[in-house]
């Protein structure tokens, strides 16, 4: 790699900032070269009071505001609903298994395969000894204590759950686990699976792809936007095993036609319309069930593939230890989500943490609008707007999409006045 200066600076911007070299001949792709410079995580947003109320039974505890409730059962997300449209149709659950690879130990000893399936990884559940609330007029913090374990052997995780549910239904999740017992040495992966109604087929993710990444196998896969459906989220094995994993990910938007869940973070994450049971038992690839449900798999870490049916175990930096693990994701329920070619209300302090500058946040806001024919944009708590924002989305993907039609709410003299100026000339 040469040093060249780039005049460029990262104010305003947000996730990941890469340099992309595309070799081509005779306008064809022949290769391509990506190197990430830059990753720059979403200030905290300021918290702002909301209208709410808190309901308690037993361990049970249901946060319920303008358009949306959340519920956490035992610790655990249980529902989620926004405008109406329930967004999980089963609890949340924090999961440590993964089907096995012909890496993870089909012919050569250590076989991890049959280690997590005599430790007992897959049936790993979370048992709640204690649920705590707090609530104040910005957010309800639900805190819950227990214990994931398998069902039998002598070891787990010493578990705290943490949701926080703020405006708009906007929910953080922090999960903190401490290994305690006869842990196995290795873990296939560490994450959550969310559960999705059967609706939920179309997915549109920040991250690697278009397709699977794994964090010792992902320079094939470039940093980009994608979108895809459920049913194309994986690849064929001929014998079914892991697949379908999207590193690096940043941002995921799992919706229907009616209505939309996004999680924000750092993690990687896979979309399923088969179970992970299914995935794990099935011997042949026409053993493979589609469900009506879709799996949502947010993973904080995911052992890497190396080569072991035929050479070496992942290397180490690859490799996922027993350990404790702690990481927090953001669930957005996307509540102005309507039919497709209907109108849609999207509250820009909910989208964005401060004013919006730069044509990447206006691309951000634009790759929700594409299933509408009029889009309300709110501005109420925008003090102000960049131009670079303002150009590229009401000149620049309006004229790019003239059925679509933006109409900007709640504006002040500030983010008029920005509006008018990059209009004015096509007026």
């Amino acid at each position: 790699w040469m040093k060249v200066p780039l005049p460029i600076g990262t104010e305003g911007l947000e996730g990941l900032v890469t340099l992309d070299c595309v070799f081509t001949r005779n306008g064809a792709a022949l290769a391509h070269k990506q190197k990430i410079l830059a990753d720059l995580p979403r200030p905290a947003a300021e918290k702002k009071p909301f209208a709410h109320t808190v309901s308690r039974e037993g361990d049970c505890v249901t946060v319920t505001g303008d358009g949306f409730s959340v519920s956490v059962c035992e610790g655990l997300l249980a529902d989620l609903t926004a405008g109406g449209e329930a967004l999980l149709a089963a609890p949340m659950r924090v999961n440590c298994f993964r089907a096995g690879t012909d890496n993870d130990g089909a012919i050569f000893e250590p076989n991890h395969k049959n280690e997590w399936e005599e430790r007992l990884v897959r049936t790993l559940r979370f048992g709640c000894r204690e649920v705590r609330v707090a609530d104040s007029p910005e957010e309800t913090v639900i805190t819950a204590v227990g214990k994931l374990v398998p069902y039998s052997h002598f070891w787990g995780f010493d578990t705290t759950l943490v949701t926080r549910v703020g405006a708009g239904g906007v929910t953080d999740v922090s999960v903190s686990l401490e290994p305690y017992g006869r842990t196995p040495a290795i873990l296939p992966r560490v994450g959550v699976t969310l559960t999705l109604p059967p609706a939920f087929d179309r997915c549109r993710w920040l991250g690697r792809g278009p397709g699977e990444s794994y964090p010792d196998c992902k320079a094939n896969a470039p940093v980009g936007l994608y979108e895809a459906d459920a049913h194309s989220m994986h690849f064929t094995y001929d014998v079914p095993q892991e697949t379908g994993n999207h590193e690096d990910c940043r941002r995921v938007t799992v919706y229907s036609g009616a209505a939309a869940l996004t999680a924000e973070g750092a993690f990687s994450f896979s979309l399923h319309d088969f179970t992970l049971e299914n995935l794990s038992s099935a011997r042949h690839c026409d053993e493979l069930e589609t469900t009506e449900q879709k799996y949502l798999y947010i993973d904080h870490k995911m052992r890497g593939l190396g080569s072991h049916s035929c050479g070496p175990e992942p290397e180490a930096e690859y490799e996922l230890p027993i350990g404790p693990f702690g990481w927090t994701f953001r669930l957005i329920p996307e509540e102005h989500g309507t039919d497709e070619g209907g109108k849609t209300h999207i509250r820009m302090t909910e989208l964005f943490n401060r004013s919006p500058v730069s044509r990447a946040a206006a691309k951000e806001l634009v790759s929700r609008l594409e299933r509408f024919r009029e889009a309300e944009l709110d501005f109420e708590g925008v003090e102000w707007i960049g131009q670079g924002f303002a150009h590229e989305l009401f000149v620049v993907y309006a004229n790019a999409h003239p059925g679509l039609r933006l109409i900007p709410l709640n504006a002040n003299p500030d983010v008029q006045k920005m509006i008018y100026h990059v209009t004015a000339d096509i007026q």
